[in-house]
């Protein structure tokens, strides 16, 4: 059979979608109590949650067009114990797991070690999901009966977190993206993940994910697409190793 078409080149390297952090930092009434050796940038807790309202629809509210987002929300949380003074504090990492808006992958050489460059978007309704995020995590989690009493102090504060203007600012300030990003040649492979139009290529990464990312962290999703590309390598060996003529021995003498 003949190859597949190549898709249209302009569509190569779109879809590009990462997942976005915003950080805070708890400081507990505990005694700080840490090592020098344990304050690291290694998080003690990794855990994932959705912040949706439980009617499916945001309390962010409807974007630009008059939609209202639906739920599920998928973030993870990061922490990191540390110290601030003589109190234990915990570094946290908020991160939306699945932004709505995509950017494209440039290629910018034919060169192997130059770097392509990576466009990057989020939209309106991206920042207002990080911002109820936010919100989340400090009523749900930080305003929960065993843990309000043991908080000292909170960064960013009630103040900017109850202010959508000061909130949007502090997350425009504090947030990065989270170097996992994936889709940029989605619907370029076909279900065995062979790049289509060429021969003998595969491409078993983050870049063929459907729309950019799972809900969860994409670890896992990435080393299932490798496992299954090696499966079907190895098939395909084997039964082309079937279909070979045994070699033909010369007969000594």
């Amino acid at each position: 059979a003949s190859p597949s078409p190549v898709p249209h080149a302009s569509h190569i390297g779109e879809g590009l979608r990462d997942r976005v952090a915003v950080f805070a930092t708890v400081v507990t009434n505990f005694p700080c109590g840490i090592t020098a050796t344990k304050n690291d940038d290694v998080p003690n807790l990794f855990a994932f949650f959705n912040f949706s309202d439980s009617d499916g629809a945001t309390a962010a509210g409807a974007d630009s067009g008059g939609r209202v987002a639906e739920g599920p929300l998928d973030a993870e949380i990061n922490m990191v114990e540390g110290c601030a003074e003589d109190l234990r504090s915990v570094s946290v990492r908020l991160i939306m797991q699945r932004t709505e808006g995509a950017g494209r992958v440039h290629v910018v050489s034919p060169h192997p070690f130059v770097h392509p460059t990576a466009e990057l978007h989020a939209t309106a309704n991206d920042l207002k999901r990080m911002m109820q995020m936010m919100r989340w995590f400090r009523d749900r989690v930080l305003g929960h009966s065993d843990v309000e009493g043991h908080v000292y102090d909170f960064i960013p504060g009630d103040d900017i977190v109850r202010s959508d203007e000061m909130l949007e600012a502090y997350i425009r300030s504090f947030s990065e993206w989270y170097l996992h990003p994936s889709g940029s040649l989605s619907g370029s492979v076909d279900r065995r993940l062979r790049l289509r139009g060429l021969e003998n290529v595969r491409v078993a990464d983050a870049s063929v994910l459907p729309n950019g990312l799972p809900s969860g962290h994409p670890d896992v999703t990435i080393r299932m697409l490798g496992n299954s590309a090696a499966q079907w390598l190895m098939e395909e060996h084997v039964a082309l190793s079937s279909a070979m003529p045994p070699p033909q021995h010369r007969a000594a003498g």
